[in-house]
């Protein structure tokens, strides 16, 4: 067994590079502390036997004897890293090194024979931590150490080394400052990092390229476990699957699924199945509408397609393939329609609306809808005009049926189905008109009954929020969203279950934030609620949630806690109570127009709105009609 230890960092060049506030003689003993630190190898490099092992990388250590038995540095528990023979890896921290000793080879030895007889998964990991625990009498530690990212890897392992390592190189240096501390205390985490990575990244070197590019290919961050999960697959079966990820990068959504379709996929690919054929004849769709997406990725199309592709094949089989979106405005339009619509009727109004839309042409129809300054919420609310106009039909024919007996007369789905066929015959930009007025016009009516003292209300489905520019706190900008159509969005970004909260921020003092990068990418939602303390108000924290629900980063976290601050301020107490008002004014709102939907459906007032916004369509005339006609056919069809 070679022991290949690297060489210290040159000292001199290190501290030529980096410029430390620091003079006179305070300086110069640094300097000289700072040399006889960076003579010490923290990364060990062992060359493998190639009968149990191939390779082996411990960091960070002081120095190794000759003896075999290396002394810890700074009394961090030292991480060790093996590959097998067998392809596979294994990563342990020594997490109790209380004599300053861990016996290097002989653990080294005895952790390579052991997983070499063994499958290497977390199972199999936590019946070796008891084994090893009992051998060696130390708590070892299997990990699944993260390899594409080394500086944030050796953050999480080895959070309190920094300190340490400042520490020494201050040791019987008196009179130094706070900030000449910080700034030692950054030089040491780059002179650890920049010294052992070199090491760690001739280690990832010298893994099997394939697999490192299958799991990069498949979207993933390189780490041991998803090292591991490919390790032990056939040769070809790997290489089938890296070819095809490359033909198609966005299989990596179908293949991650745990469902038949996803596992049929695998096998098929994984026995070197044509894949056109195989995509065909899992997901039932044209060929030509697979081959059209060849060589696009999310990035393209957009994440919220991650675990929706088969639903997006769906919709692509439906439309010409010159009628696709092509660009990402294109696609950011298609998305607006295609990711925010739920039950089985609203999606009769999306596929009308993504056929129409197509044949307009994607960025046309978006600079018709600003025209109109209207949104895809916008077209959401269309089924409750509908829902109205058959509310209306119904006493008109039925007068005798009570309201509480409408929905559940036999004629009832009649009815609707005939009212939703002939309101999406109209152009398209009417129907949206017809809706949009509807829902105005109730507005109207809302703010004249609405208590003088309150802020008018002024959009259906958007709410008022704290700040309307996004505030930057550190590297992270805070964005509050204020409509319905923002949330969805952020839902699909996210994947979690925000873009359900528009009722919550319209009726119920909340306020949800997107806390994101400079480049714009969501990193966590928080969600926050506006309550009364004493003669002010408070922002409460109701949920904080990364991608996936998962917890928010440590960087996330800090930033909502300067958010909170600066909501909380002096300045921002004016702000808080004219967003209570208007919140106010919302609940005050909600309860008019529940009076106002509460009336006979063919009184004066609410009658007279609904002819006024459908007239453009024909009038009420023209659904009565054919709901009439819907019900003669179905009623001669039954005799």
């Amino acid at each position: 067994m070679q022991e290949l230890v690297e060489p210290p960092a040159a000292a001199a060049n290190f501290c030529a590079t980096h410029h430390l506030r620091l003079k006179g003689q305070i300086a110069e003993d640094f300097r000289a502390q700072f040399r006889r630190v960076a003579e010490t190898p923290l990364a060990h490099a062992i060359e493998g036997d190639q009968l149990s092992f191939q390779q082996a990388l411990i960091f960070p250590l002081a120095h190794s004897y000759s003896g075999g038995d290396p002394i810890t540095y700074a009394g961090v528990a030292p991480l060790l890293i093996l590959e097998l023979t067998n392809g596979y890896l294994v990563a342990v921290q020594i997490r109790d090194c209380s004599s300053g000793r861990c016996s290097l080879f002989p653990l080294v030895s005895q952790l390579a024979n052991y997983f070499e007889d063994i499958q290497v998964n977390p199972r199999e990991m936590a019946s070796a931590e008891g084994y090893f625990r009992r051998l060696f009498r130390r708590n070892i530690v299997c990990i699944d150490l993260e390899l594409h990212d080394f500086a944030s890897s050796y953050q999480k392992l080895f959070p309190a080394l920094d300190e340490k390592v400042a520490n020494r190189l201050f040791g019987g240096i008196s009179g130094t400052s706070a900030i000449a501390r910080r700034e030692v205390k950054s030089v040491s985490r780059r002179f650890l990092t920049e010294g052992i990575e070199q090491t760690f990244s001739k280690f990832i070197d010298r893994l099997d390229p394939t697999l490192c590019s299958l799991v990069r290919a498949r979207g993933q961050s390189l780490s041991v476990n998803r090292y591991n999960q490919y390790c032990g697959r056939a040769r070809s079966s790997v290489d089938f699957l890296l070819q095809a990820l490359k033909v198609i990068p966005l299989l990596n959504s179908l293949l991650d699924g745990n469902g038949f379709e996803s596992k049929r996929l695998q096998h098929l690919i994984a026995d070197g199945q044509p894949l056109w054929p195989a995509l065909v004849s899992v997901y039932r769709v044209p060929e030509e509408t697979l081959r059209w997406l060849r060589g696009k990725d999310f990035d393209l199309i957009g994440h919220g397609w991650h675990d929706r592709l088969p639903q997006l094949l769906g919709f692509l089989g439906k439309l010409p393939p010159e009628k696709r979106p092509l660009t990402s405005d294109d696609w950011r339009i298609f998305n607006g329609f295609a990711l925010n619509f739920d039950d089985q009727e609203d999606g009769e109004i999306q596929n009308t609306w993504l056929s129409a839309l197509a044949r307009m042409g994607w960025q046309k129809a978006q600079r018709k809808m600003e025209a109109m300054q209207a949104t895809v919420a916008d077209v959401q609310v269309i089924p409750e005009l509908i829902e109205e106009i058959c509310s209306a039909i119904m006493v008109k024919l039925f007068p005798d049926t009570p309201e509480w007996q409408r929905h559940e007369n036999p004629d009832w789905p009649t009815v609707h189905r005939a009212v939703y066929k002939s309101y999406l015959a109209s152009a398209l930009m009417k129907q949206l008109r017809a809706s949009m007025d509807w829902h105005t016009l109730q507005l109207e009516i809302i703010e004249k009954a609405a208590d003088a003292t309150l802020t008018p209300v002024v959009q259906e489905n958007a709410w008022p929020v704290p700040l309307i520019a996004p505030m930057r706190l550190g590297n992270i900008y805070a964005h509050f969203l204020g409509d319905k159509m923002q949330l969805q969005e952020e839902g699909q970004r996210m994947h979690h279950c925000v873009g359900s909260y528009s009722g919550r921020c319209m009726l119920e003092n909340t306020s949800i934030v997107s806390l994101r990068s400079q480049q714009g990418r969501s990193l966590s939602t928080a969600h926050l609620k506006l309550i009364k303390n004493a003669d002010s108000f408070l922002f409460s924290v109701r949920e904080h949630k990364g991608p996936g629900n998962t917890a928010p980063s440590e960087l996330c976290a800090d930033a909502l806690e300067a958010l909170l601050r600066h909501l909380h301020s002096e300045i921002m107490k004016p702000v808080l109570k004219e967003l209570h008002a208007r919140q106010l004014a919302r609940a005050h709102a909600a309860n008019v127009r529940s009076h106002l939907l509460a009336e006979h459906p063919l009184s004066s007032r609410r009658f007279g709105l609904l002819q006024k916004s459908i007239a453009p369509l024909g009038g009420f005339e023209r659904f009565l009609t054919a709901a009439q006609q819907a019900i003669g056919c179905v009623q001669a069809t039954a005799d």
